[in-house]
């Protein structure tokens, strides 16, 4: 099928397929199927999945009847999809669409493309190098009284601050603006819909603060494009209104609001994940504190600068390991759009389809020891995330990889040379590991981790 068949799919012309029953698994209970069990414990849902029916199941989530595909080599076939068998757009419909439809991940094949190209631009090597002066600077000033008793609570305390980096880098917003609690509660609405288990508009449910949140967040960002395109600034938000389609055209005003907000959701709410992450570890593992600490002092000369990144190793191998663990997107939806083959089985056309990376990083055929935290399996001579090209995808792969990647590792990076130098962070008294994480839609812990944090 031709990229351009693929993209005059009517995503509307069938409802999801159901009909699953010659794969090994089960559904579980009525609609629900095992969403509890996956809002429980992913991993440990995913790990009696493989070992009751291998790599290829059947099971019910979330009212979908969803075909599993575990493991590096699933993952491989699903995210590079050579043969464009698997739309993202239909796969992420149900829980991401109301929310963040029309955004970069939630297009297929040639679209996808050229508005990704599009896009690039923004996240390229020199675009970045721009970015981290402000960083240093935000990051800096915005944990200098983070200690004050009895105890900060790091994830509230970082998606704040992230959302003022990305108000700044992508909205172009100097300093602290009235609608910033606003636009960080609406936030919030939209991810925690996605993971809502009643998709209906009924007031106090998930679904309606979510729905509710979207609106909000549309209206802001759409009565502030046409004032976007007469501005010469270099924030995303302005570059993407003056941005054009390969006929020359003007993006939309309803496409540069889609892409905004999905974007500006991206960069603070998965960042806030693995940070969030990075800090559980850090005070689950106390001495990766001091080698990280000593290996910053070593290497930089007060600010760090871009050329610093690569040579902060040991806190590679950290971030990564954290990310192995903690997978910033634990599954990737997708849906078929003809009928196709994985591991053997036909699978029908119109199927929802979920590759995990969260399973494929924890796999003991892939990795040593896969529940020890061990950052030097990333190291030069180890390099466990080699031995298969899709072992290690905190990112995704294929088309839909990541497009802020960079952005993200270089966020976190500077957050935690910055955070390390100037703080010893320990858990409050009566507060014990190991710390609990919810997995969907994004990890963080349950209890937003308390810290007591001490000046250096």
């Amino acid at each position: 099928m031709s990229a351009d068949t693929a993209d005059a799919i009517d995503y509307q012309q069938a409802p999801d397929n159901r009909k699953l029953s010659h794969l090994p698994g089960r559904y579980g209970l009525p609609w629900l199927g095992q969403s509890l069990r996956t809002l429980k414990d992913l991993p440990g849902f995913l790990h009696e999945q493989h070992q009751r029916y291998g790599n290829l199941s059947r099971a019910g989530l979330g009212g979908q009847h969803v075909v599993l595909a575990l493991g590096p080599e699933l993952s491989r076939q699903v995210l590079l999809d050579r043969e464009q068998n698997f739309s993202n757009q239909m796969g992420y419909n149900r829980s991401m669409g109301p929310f963040f439809g029309g955004g970069l991940m939630l297009r297929d094949f040639q679209e996808h493309r050229i508005h990704r190209r599009i896009m690039q631009t923004a996240f390229k090597f020199d675009t970045l190098k721009q970015y981290l002066p402000l960083m240093n600077e935000m990051f800096s000033t915005g944990i200098v009284d983070w200690q004050q008793p009895p105890e900060c609570y790091f994830h509230q305390q970082i998606k704040e601050l992230l959302l003022r980096v990305a108000a700044h880098i992508f909205l172009g917003v100097k300093k602290n603006m009235p609608q910033l609690p606003l636009l960080n509660r609406a936030f919030l609405d939209c991810v925690d819909g996605m993971s809502a288990l009643l998709p209906f508009e009924f007031p106090g449910l998930k679904f309606h603060r979510g729905c509710r949140g979207r609106r909000y967040l549309y209206s802001y960002f759409a009565a502030r494009v046409a004032a976007r395109r007469m501005s010469d600034s270099k924030d995303m938000f302005t570059l993407f209104a003056h941005e054009r389609d390969e006929n020359g055209e003007l993006f939309s005003d309803d496409d540069v609001v889609r892409h905004i907000i999905f974007l500006t959701m991206a960069a603070h709410d998965t960042t806030t994940s693995a940070l969030s992450s990075c800090m559980a570890e850090l005070v689950g593992q106390t001495h990766w504190q001091t080698r990280l600490r000593e290996e910053c002092c070593d290497v930089l000369d007060g600010t760090m600068r871009y050329e610093d990144l690569p040579k902060l190793e040991l806190m590679d191998q950290f971030m990564h390991e954290t990310l192995r663990v903690h997978s910033p997107v634990p599954m990737s939806m997708r849906r078929t759009v003809r009928d196709c083959e994985l591991a053997g089985h036909a699978i029908p056309a119109h199927s929802i389809l979920a590759v995990a990376p969260s399973f494929s990083h924890r796999m003991a055929e892939c990795w040593d020891n896969p529940e020890v935290f061990d950052p030097p399996r990333f190291a030069p001579g180890r390099e466990e995330h080699k031995r298969h090209p899709f072992n290690y995808i905190p990112f995704g792969g294929g088309a839909h990889k990541c497009i802020g990647m960079h952005f993200a590792m270089m966020q976190i990076k500077c957050f935690l040379a910055i955070f390390l130098r100037r703080y010893t962070a320990e858990l409050p008294a009566g507060h014990s590991l190991p710390i609990t994480f919810q997995d969907v839609p994004f990890p963080y812990p349950k209890n937003h981790l308390p810290l007591v944090l001490k000046p250096l």
